[in-house]
Order: C-alpha cells, then structure tokens, then sequence
C-alpha cells in the first residue's frame, strides 16, 4: 500500500492504487517536458491522466471528459491560466483545480487560492509534492461536493415537508367544513373538494 506524501513533504495517510483509478487528471502546461513529466508522474501513482498545451485545448478535453482535477500552469500563450481558471469556476465548479507557477507569481497564485482553487505549487515541482498536492486537493474537493450534496438533499427534503404540510392543512380544512356543515344539517358539497380546501379553519 502506498503512502499519501503531502505538499509539503509530509508522510500522510496511507492510500491504495484503487483509490486513484477512478480519478481523471487534467495537466495543462505549454512547456511539452513538464507535461510529459507530470503525466508519467501521476499515472506511475495511479491516476488517469490528460494533457493540455494551452487553455483552448483544455477546454476541448473538459467538454468530452470526465476530468475531477486540473493542474495549471498560470503563465501561457494565449489564454492564460487564470482566465482558464475563471471560464473552468463558470462551466465546471466542481472541478479541483491546482496551479503551477514561479516564485514571482507567488502572490498571483495565492489570491486565486482564496478565489477558489485548492493548491499552487512552485517550480520545479517534484513527484512527491505533485503527487502530495493532488491527493489533498481530491480530498478537499470530495468534502466539498459531500457538503453540497448533502445540502441540497436538505433543501428537497424541506420542500418535500412543506408539500406535505401544505396538503395537510388542505385536508384539516375540508374536513373542518364537512363537520360544520353535519352540525349545522346542510348537506355535504360531493364535487366541492377543491373547493372546500380553500375556505379557513373556523
């Protein structure tokens, strides 16, 4: 069994190869070797791995697959990764996203951190805080979509309650006109129900 080696070199949980299987990994870098180097380094750990030499192409992948992580590499031709990052937060919020980037981008990296991304690693990146800084990010982001799910169960299953209330108190109506009408000897309306359920509680 392997062993979860955090971003900052830290040994952490263990975690299997099992566990990565079903994990897609998008690599967007301009540069062709640390591309390549980051695939091999996340697929020899287990992960399933797609790359990227610019913003454009990493759209085209995201359209067709079913990516749960993006490493970033922020300064590239054309669309930077930034503006990547912002286009990937309006079509594809649940989708982690860890930046690249060198020490004098630093500040840039660490502010959409706070805007959103999980994680930015600096160059040169090594495998074990790659590899590191992608596990945590996976965890986050999987707590992150456990929360939003559990939270919108919550909201349906409040509006499932409130329907049901609502129905309720349509039936305690009628049922309060029914025995108004018995007691006062006037016969019960046959097809009135609809009706019945609009008028208040004496």
């Amino acid at each position: 069994m392997a062993t979860e080696i955090t971003a900052d070199g830290q040994v952490g949980k263990p975690i299997t190869t099992m566990s990565r299987r079903n994990h897609q990994i998008l690599v967007v870098d301009d540069e062709s070797g640390l591309r390549d180097l980051h695939q091999e380094n996340l697929e020899d750990a287990g992960f399933i791995c797609f790359t990227a030499a610019n913003g454009d192409d990493a759209l085209d992948v995201l359209a067709v697959e079913a990516i749960d992580l993006a490493v970033v590499d922020i300064i590239m031709p054309g669309m930077s990764g930034l503006e990547l990052f912002e286009r990937m937060k309006q079509s594809y919020p649940w989708i982690a996203v860890v930046f690249v980037t060198a020490v004098d981008q630093m500040d840039v990296a660490v502010s959409r951190v706070k805007g959103g991304a999980l994680d930015y690693l600096i160059k040169p990146v090594s495998r074990a805080k790659l590899i590191g800084a992608v596990g945590e990010a996976l965890e986050k982001q999987s707590e992150f979509l456990e929360n939003s799910g559990n939270r919108r169960h919550l909201e349906e299953l409040l509006v499932h309650q409130s329907k049901a209330l609502q129905n309720k108190v349509r039936e305690l109506r009628a049922l309060n006109r029914m025995f108004l009408e018995l007691n006062s000897g006037r016969p019960t309306a046959q097809n009135g129900a609809g009706d019945l359920g609009q008028q208040p509680l004496a």
